[in-house]
């Protein structure tokens, strides 16, 4: 079966690229980044639940999901993740485990987490992959828990709203931007970051996602959000202006968030 060979997911890819790694470097999970902050805040986790943390990275949700009194399992298949996970507090008084895995079998009962954490990992697996590890999600998750899910990003913004719209407006006003800002705004034919190219192997829009979840016969609800990212003015004026998420979430809102419920 296809799949992104867990040695692209290294140290360096965590602490240099993947979404957060200032922070980490900074605070290693004790602080969270806006968009992790967001993913813990529609979970409501609470004390006592059983948490499953699938393709866990670093470990800072599994942590601060800890912090509250839930019982938590992190999982990745990188073996780098797992590393540094051993970097977060020691705090969690035996609530926090993590384990590096080689399939998309979870090692759990069925009808065993109130809730199941499936943050920024869907553009990484392969439809197939997607397949069998939706319905092991189904399988494992209690009768009303969650499933949260988060992915960037919106491919209906990188296929149509960024190429049509943003990359010319951005193009426009880098010469200003950069005068005022000191950094510049992504004008280049393809709106990818970094490792993107070599990680994300499966972009979706809001529909895939639905269905994805649906395939697993959850309850979907699926959403655009984006305004979790105007913290600066800068982006305030990017999301009015160049991103206008009041004229359309579908084109232009980088993120997409769903909660499947069984």
């Amino acid at each position: 079966m296809r799949a992104v060979g867990a040695k692209v997911y290294s140290k360096k890819y965590f602490e240099t690229d993947c979404g957060g790694h200032e922070m980490w470097r900074k605070s290693c999970g004790k602080d969270l980044p806006p968009r992790l902050e967001y993913a813990f805040n529609i979970a409501d986790i609470c004390m006592g639940m059983n948490v499953l943390d699938w393709g866990c990275g670093r470990g800072e949700l599994s942590y601060q999901a800890a912090r509250v009194g839930a019982d938590v399992l992190g999982l990745d298949y990188a073996k780098d993740a797992i590393e540094l996970t051993k970097k977060l507090p020691k705090d969690t008084k035996g609530k926090l485990k993590f384990a590096q895995i080689d399939d998309l079998l979870i090692p759990a009962k069925d009808n065993s987490f109130d809730r199941i954490l499936f943050v920024d990992v869907i553009e990484h697996l392969y439809p197939e992959q997607l397949k069998i590890l939706m319905k092991e999600f189904a399988r494992v998750l209690k009768p009303g828990g969650k499933l949260v899910i988060h992915t960037f990003p919106n491919l209906d913004h990188y296929n149509f709203g960024y190429p049509r719209f943003t990359r010319w407006a951005h193009m426009m006003t880098n010469p200003i931007w950069q005068l005022l800002f000191h950094e510049k705004l992504r004008d280049s034919p393809s709106p990818r970051f970094g490792y993107d190219s070599k990680v994300h192997v499966n972009e979706c829009s809001l529909t895939m996602v639905k269905d994805y979840v649906e395939a697993a016969k959850l309850v979907a609800n699926v959403w655009y959000d984006s305004e979790w990212r105007m913290i600066r003015r800068r982006d305030k004026i990017r999301y009015n202006f160049f991103q206008p998420l009041w004229l359309s979430n579908k084109y232009f809102a980088d993120d997409i968030w769903a909660i499947g419920t069984k």
